[in-house]
């Protein structure tokens, strides 16, 4: 009984290290992101295959989500998204969501039947990923006119709308005050 638990330490110790050592050597230092930091930089090709510049969206309150086909609660979000689009469009919303899937016609077959009226970045590579870190889908990141991180959402349940459209609310009344 002892050797067997000094024998289940041992490997559990060995399997640590050994993932700790693989994390290290391949560069990966997965560190959230955090409220107050600066977005970061974020480039790729939209829906339209047309070049993407997240910095060409400064002075604007920006969503950028991460989301992806297969994810339940996207299906969901993604549409409330479109109305939030259309109710803070003219004060300075923008929202850029981030599709992962690999098979970007599963991207397009859920694009053609939500009408989503905002920009679609694809990541079917998983380029982005490593940037932002998301912890779950789908993963939304709020940011102010400054490009500045102010409110995190992992996954979306409807009593989160009300709370979107408040954060929205707040940062856009900020802008318009400056």
């Amino acid at each position: 009984m002892v050797q067997s638990l000094k024998t289940i330490r041992l490997m559990l110790c060995f399997s640590l290290g050994f993932l700790l050592l693989l994390s290290l050597i391949s560069g990966v230092a997965a560190q959230e992101l955090t409220v107050g930091t600066l977005a970061p930089a974020l480039t790729g090709k939209d829906i339209q295959q047309q070049d993407f510049n997240l910095s060409r969206l400064k002075g604007k309150v920006v969503i950028v989500n991460f989301w992806a086909s297969w994810c339940i609660p996207c299906r969901y979000e993604l549409p409330f998204f479109a109305e939030l689009h259309g109710e803070f469009k003219e004060r300075g919303l923008e929202i850029v969501a981030i599709n992962v899937d690999k098979d970007i016609a599963k991207a397009h077959q859920f694009m053609k039947k939500h009408k989503l009226p905002f920009t679609i970045v694809l990541d079917t590579d998983h380029a982005l990923i490593p940037q932002y870190h998301p912890s779950a889908m789908p993963t939304s990141y709020i940011l102010d006119h400054n490009g500045i991180i102010r409110y995190i959402h992992r996954g979306f349940h409807k009593k989160d709308q009300d709370i979107f459209r408040q954060e929205l609310k707040t940062l856009l009344n900020k802008k318009e005050e400056a």
